[in-house]
């Protein structure tokens, strides 16, 4: 997709279009859910955040053997990918899907 609107509005318009994609990022969405992480809806009701303990228990003992570099990314490695497409760093970047992911999926 982000290909297609690039080559679509890229000449017309002088717009960039790219993508990011992100891996396993350490977020209270993927802590366990034992910690006690919630939101709170419109209507009052509670949901719980995480992954269930027993699902967490490969990552615990095993680590990330399949990301190379062996740990998920931060929130702030995420956010600074994020600002490094937005900035005139990346001002001749279009149509692309950059992958924050450690190396997974290589």
């Amino acid at each position: 997709m982000a290909k297609a609107v690039a080559k679509e509005w890229g000449p017309q318009f002088g717009v960039r279009v790219n993508a990011i994609a992100f891996g396993f990022i350490q977020t209270r969405l993927t802590d366990a859910k034992e910690k006690g992480a919630f939101v709170t809806l419109p209507d009052g009701s509670k949901v719980a955040l995480g992954i269930p303990a027993k699902q967490g228990e490969a990552r615990a003992s095993g680590g990330h053997p399949d990301i190379p570099l062996g740990r998920p990314g931060t929130a702030t490695e995420a956010a600074s990918v994020i600002l490094a497409v937005a900035s005139p760093l990346f001002s001749y970047v279009s149509g692309q899907v950059i992958s924050v992911t450690g190396g997974r999926n290589m």
